[in-house]
């Protein structure tokens, strides 16, 4: 008779705290983990100079700019 086949057993909670605990420390920190898991953090992008464009155009445009003392002079 040939060898049976066993099922595996069931991690027990102990492995699975080894295994957290060997993510957290040690696998985390390989370049090559970090790749296939995406953990990798991606260089951070300068904010672009031209923001607030709207706000520089509503500027710019005294017929577009919302302005109390125009108010006041029409009436």
């Amino acid at each position: 008779m040939g060898a049976r086949y066993r099922l595996p057993s069931p991690p027990s909670p102990r492995r699975l705290l080894r295994w957290f605990v060997a993510w957290k420390t040690v696998l985390i920190h390989v370049p090559l983990v970090q790749d296939i898991c995406g953990l990798r953090k991606k260089p951070a992008k300068p904010k672009p100079r031209d923001t607030h464009r709207l706000t520089r155009l509503y500027n710019s445009n005294p017929a577009l700019r919302r302005n109390s003392s125009n108010a006041d002079e029409t009436s």
